[in-house]
């Protein structure tokens, strides 16, 4: 029997003295959010078991965004300007898709485009990229190849010439570029 029992038994109180918290972390029972273990010696139990729960909970969630977006939509066609004839990589051919003037809103669009999974997918391997035409213009291209009569380049510009977005062919005019003029 506790001190205060006694104390409220020799005053000739019938009821027996509710318990308070501070009795019962001295009894070391459990009181609080009803997980146990808030004992006087480890009070901080349940907190770190929650906080860990909502840490692990938040970096898997993390870890899945992550590989959505590398698996679905993160991974863009890469958009290279090539400006000079020194600066271009190997191959004198290349697949022209769209041709625009060189100022405006129309190279973002284009982007754009090239962004999209649909046109990514098409060009596979091949990387996408401007070329300045005369006159002020530029092209969108893809691929870079030696010959022109290359497999690749030719089934790389079938594929764009028959693809069609809602019943529409987007690149009716693709055609073979020839860098080296």
């Amino acid at each position: 029997m506790t001190a205060r029992e006694e104390r409220a038994r020799k005053a000739g109180s019938g009821d027996p003295p509710r318990s308070t918290s501070a009795d019962a972390r001295a009894a070391g029972q459990s009181i609080g959010w009803g997980f146990g273990g808030e004992g006087e010696r480890d009070g901080n139990r349940t907190r770190r078991t929650i906080f860990t729960v909502a840490a692990v909970s938040m970096g898997g969630l993390g870890a899945v965004f992550l590989v959505w977006t590398l698996a679905v939509g993160g991974r863009g066609g890469r958009i290279l300007t090539a400006n000079s004839s020194s600066g271009r990589p190997a191959g004198s051919f290349t697949v022209k898709l769209l041709e625009f003037p060189s100022t405006g809103s129309k190279r973002q669009d284009t982007e754009r485009l090239c962004a999209m999974a649909p046109v990514r997918t098409l060009a596979g391997s091949s990387e996408f990229h401007f070329v300045p035409l005369p006159g002020g213009r530029m092209a969108l291209c893809v691929g870079r190849f030696e010959r022109r009569d290359s497999p690749e380049l030719l089934g790389l510009l079938r594929g764009f010439q028959e693809y069609a977005d809602r019943g529409n062919r987007v690149f009716p005019a693709a055609s073979i570029l020839d860098l080296s003029r």
